[in-house]
């Protein structure tokens, strides 16, 4: 069993897009391909800052706190805290954050 305390999250606080990556589990942690985390997005953020992007493997998320837009194959969606999110794996999206509050969200990316 491997426990990852929040004081051991690994931050990416150098991300261009402003958004603060706390990842919990990768490769290097586990030998797996998987990964989980927590972005978090503050008021006005967007990821990525311009385009799209879209990635190997099936994207879970759960929005702990806040709310964000997500625009997946030029499809807008709402996701609020309690939301549960999915996006399939090679699916154009973004995310951005035009609320007042920060958005926290934990990812999983398999």
């Amino acid at each position: 069993m491997k426990v990852i305390t929040p004081d051991l999250l690994a931050e990416d606080l150098s991300r261009a897009d402003g958004v603060v990556m706390k990842t919990a589990f990768n490769k290097k942690v586990t030998g797996k391909d998987a990964s989980m985390g927590i972005a978090v997005f503050a008021s006005g953020v967007r990821s990525p800052m311009e385009g799209e992007v879209s990635h190997k493997g099936d994207e879970y998320s759960y929005v702990l706190r806040g709310s964000l837009r997500c625009v997946c194959n030029g499809e807008e969606f709402t996701v609020r805290a309690g939301d549960f999110a999915f996006i399939p794996s090679n699916t154009n999206h973004y995310s951005y954050n035009p609320f007042d509050e920060t958005a926290e969200v934990l990812w999983i990316l398999s």
